[in-house]
């Protein structure tokens, strides 16, 4: 996992695991994409989330520890912020949660299994790596690293069609079969962790909210 340099450089993404460059000079990197390195601070907070919510339930209980303050920001009201923040956060301590689930049901993370079902849902079960790394909201080069992966474990396959020169990308009778179970943990998680402590009209709004900021920003708003 670490490089052999006398020190603590790692060797591989500390998120996904996937190969790191040895860049030689500056820095040298510690995750392979600015989505892990996003991912890996989502996890860190949520790993905290129980202890800053303890001092904030604490603090009037004369602990010493004052709790974190909402303050005015230019542009938005304080609900307008709150609205804003609340989606960032919940994203940020369910997809934790989520993995950890994964993880140990079948092996996946939550990325890997996001390229499985973005390929199950592609028309013919084939999608080009460019689009499939939009899709999954990481870069192109961290969809080549979990394409890898997943190549090598039989999940996916590649294809290059002649005269084309974009790879496309398919799942394989063992990565259909995987994502099955791993739908089966996710959606359950999806389900107990969210839905379910929502209200049916409140899933309405919800669904009915963001597929009408989608259509805004896919129109190119």
């Amino acid at each position: 996992m670490f490089r052999n340099t006398g020190s603590d450089v790692p060797a591989e993404c500390l998120n996904c695991g996937a190969a790191l460059p040895d860049k030689g000079i500056g820095r040298p990197a510690s995750y392979c994409s600015q989505a892990c390195r996003q991912r890996a601070y989502r996890s860190r907070r949520s790993a905290t989330a129980g202890q800053r919510a303890g001092r904030r339930a604490g603090a009037g209980a004369g602990n010493g520890t004052a709790p974190l303050r909402e303050r005015a920001v230019p542009h938005l009201s304080s609900r307008q912020l709150q609205a804003w923040r609340g989606a960032l956060e919940i994203q940020a301590l369910l997809l934790p949660k989520l993995e950890a689930e994964l993880r140990e049901e079948t092996g996946l993370t939550i990325s890997e299994f996001d390229v499985l079902h973005q390929l199950w849902r592609a028309p013919g079960g084939v999608r080009r790596v460019g689009d499939l790394a939009n899709d999954v909201l990481v870069t192109p080069g961290g969809i080549t690293h979990l394409a890898d992966r997943l190549v090598d474990r039989g999940l996916i396959e590649r294809h290059r069609r002649e005269g084309r020169q974009a790879v496309e990308l398919s799942l394989t009778g063992a990565g259909g079969h995987q994502l099955r179970a791993a739908m089966n943990v996710v959606f359950a998680g999806v389900r107990t962790k969210f839905v379910d402590l929502l209200e049916p009209e409140e899933v309405e709004l919800l669904a009915a909210l963001w597929a009408r900021l989608q259509a805004h920003y896919a129109d190119g708003g």
